[in-house]
């Protein structure tokens, strides 16, 4: 028992590196248009379950794609 654990634990990295691939092949990848001015593109996030501020437990952050300003 010993030596086949230690012969498929040898083999283990050839099998990793020779199973069949299962998918279709991935499409070429194509570069988001960069916005040519500023809050064209934007960016938004809730961050929740904050302890309550006058009511409120959420912030919305919304956030420039191009320059990186953020608004809370």
């Amino acid at each position: 028992m010993r030596n086949t654990i230690k012969q498929y634990v040898k083999n283990w990295d050839i099998c990793e590196r020779t199973k069949v691939v299962r998918h279709k092949p991935y499409g070429l990848m194509k570069p988001n248009e960069a916005p040519d001015r500023p809050w064209k593109s934007i960016s938004m996030d809730f961050i929740t379950n904050l302890l309550k501020s006058e009511g409120d437990d959420a912030i919305l952050i919304v956030i420039d794609r191009l320059t990186k300003m953020a608004h809370f």
